[in-house]
């Protein structure tokens, strides 16, 4: 089970880390594709930039954050997380997203590093969705456009 999940980990970083392309989302913004690897490990590239990445969230009152993997959580490595924000109106959806691997879009900023200035950065959640291939993508989306 272990290799299993690690191989998926590594799967969706190199998958990630090969498509970093810009779109624009749906109100015509530039948005860049971003592995989470390479985010942390050049967060001044895309500080200010809306992104969509890929990662393990666990949301909880003084960790709410976007791991590389789900092992970076179980053993509160943060530094290889970025804190997440979220709107208010998700509040009633955590659940739904948490523990799992997501795809999130956001606001990225690197100068806000979340509580205690753990983390690698902080995205601003606009969209997510849980990475699951079996779903039809719409019922485990949540979007918040201001």
């Amino acid at each position: 089970m272990k290799m299993k999940t690690i191989a998926t980990v590594l799967l969706l970083i190199g998958l990630t880390a090969c498509t970093q392309e810009n779109r624009q989302d749906e109100r015509g913004n530039s948005e860049k594709n971003v592995s989470l690897v390479q985010l942390i490990a050049n967060p001044s590239v895309h500080d200010a930039s809306t992104i969509t990445t890929v990662g393990f969230v666990h949301f909880a009152s003084e960790n709410n954050a976007l791991f590389i993997g789900e092992t970076d959580y179980r053993h509160f490595i943060t530094k290889n997380s970025i804190w997440v924000e979220y709107p208010d109106g998700m509040k009633a959806r955590l659940e739904e997203f948490n523990n799992k691997y997501v795809i999130a879009t956001g606001r990225f900023y690197a100068d806000k590093t979340g509580h205690v200035g753990l983390y690698s950065g902080t995205l601003e959640i606009k969209q997510i969705r849980t990475n699951d291939p079996e779903k039809d993508g719409e019922s485990d989306t949540f979007r918040a456009f201001p």
